[in-house]
């Protein structure tokens, strides 16, 4: 009694943790179990198909020897189960399935592969004990290829079993009611491959699992690394604007405007001014005011010198460098002369403590004169129009005929 005791308990034991195997599909990870059921659904028609197919050949190879309505009825069904596959599937895969019904479509799934699996295990039954040998060892050629044709199954463990123990279990069944010593045999070799089939499986299934996992947390990495390259991007290029701008004005910092002239290739128009006074205008009105009054004058520069398609940087202090794509003389000295006076009359659009004006100073290079001497030359000239009284354009008109011809020869 004993014994008995022991072997009933561990068969209790035995049969609760089979189930708890068969429900841990419902209790994983969302992704992991969407992947289980996709997989699945994408096994469940091709082994329809070739179930189909498989059942006919046997149809025709036994039509001889057992009942026409027992084959007709047999690959019948494994046609209906497909029509019914194809509907299921179609709706699964028109919709968008929340967690909690994924399980459902996965046990829906299961019942019409274990009601395949039953159909192949009465056929099993029947068809082992009728016929020749050779008869035989082809059916069992047919069910081993239906095994390895839904080896997707593995992907939903239940599902694998479903269709795997009918399969064994009745084939065993068919060989051991013939009586045959040899059948008895392959009687045994079913139970053992059944078992082995659900062991296997369940091994399957798990490493299956990992695979999933892994694949899916390697898809988050990737978004999270892609998120976090595109932050880093996004970041190096405000740095880069930070590296490139003056923080007060918003113009190009001097290191860009020394870069920009490097970058020079065709004659263009070197223009530097400042503000006129602006030391006395600091000393009266205080450093925020002066603050306010660069950045006006940089804003109201910044539209003229972008209309004629420049570029503007704060040279330093009140002092501003601007490079045309100027290759006339003429032209360089009239948009000169219209950021002057945008400026000089900046105090009828802005409200500043009293009106400014900027000195200018401007001349045309080559990029094959030196940066130093390019500035040199516009600096020089903006000296002139200070010492002639300030609010004023200079330039070496000595040169401007020369500059004319060169301009002319580019164009």
């Amino acid at each position: 009694m004993n014994l008995l005791a022991r072997v009933i308990a561990s068969i209790g034991v035995f049969g609760r943790s089979f189930l708890q195997l068969l429900h841990a599909d419902e209790h994983q990870d969302e992704s992991l179990l969407r992947n289980r059921v996709a997989m699945l659904y994408g096994s469940v028609i091709p082994a329809g198909v070739m179930g189909c197919v498989a059942a006919t050949l046997l149809c025709i190879a036994y039509w001889t020897v057992v009942s026409p309505v027992f084959l007709l009825g047999f690959v019948g069904a494994l046609f209906v189960l497909l029509l019914v596959r194809l509907v299921l599937t179609r709706r699964y895969r028109a919709q968008t399935i929340a967690k909690g019904r994924l399980v459902r479509w996965g046990w829906a799934a299961t019942g019409l592969v274990g009601l395949a699996g039953i159909v192949w295990g009465i056929a099993g039954f029947t068809l082992v004990g009728a016929g020749s040998a050779e008869s035989a060892l082809l059916y069992c050629c047919f069910a081993l290829g239906a095994i390895l044709a839904v080896s997707g199954y593995i992907a939903w463990w239940p599902a694998h079993l479903a269709f795997h123990i009918p399969i064994f279990l009745f084939t065993a069944l068919g060989y051991l009611s013939t009586g045959n010593p040899t059948h008895r045999l392959l009687a045994i070799a079913c139970l053992a491959l059944c078992l082995a089939c659900v062991v296997i499986g369940h091994r399957l299934s798990v490493i299956f699992g990992r695979i999933v996992d892994l694949s899916t947390h390697n898809e988050r990495l990737a978004a999270e690394l892609g998120v976090q390259a595109r932050a880093l991007q996004e970041a190096n290029t405000q740095l880069q604007a930070m590296s490139d701008t003056d923080f007060l004005t918003g113009l190009w910092n001097r290191r860009r405007m020394m870069a920009m002239l490097s970058e020079q290739v065709d004659v263009h128009g070197v223009i530097i001014f400042d503000i006129d006074h602006f030391k006395a205008f600091n000393d009266d009105f205080g450093h925020a005011a002066g603050d306010v009054c660069l950045q006006a004058v940089a804003q109201a520069a910044s539209k003229v010198v972008v209309e004629h398609a420049g570029a503007l940087g704060r040279h330093g202090g009140e002092e501003f460098l601007a490079i045309l794509p100027c290759t006339n003389a003429q032209n360089l000295w009239r948009a000169a002369e219209c950021v002057r006076l945008a400026i000089e009359r900046l105090h009828m659009d802005v409200e500043l403590v009293r009106p400014v004006t900027v000195s200018v100073g401007l001349t045309l290079a080559t990029a094959d004169i030196a940066i130093a001497l390019r500035l040199e030359a516009a600096d020089k000239q903006l000296y002139r129009a200070k010492a002639a009284g300030r609010n004023r354009t200079a330039m070496d008109f000595e040169k401007e005929e020369h500059w004319k011809r060169l301009g002319a020869n580019q164009q």
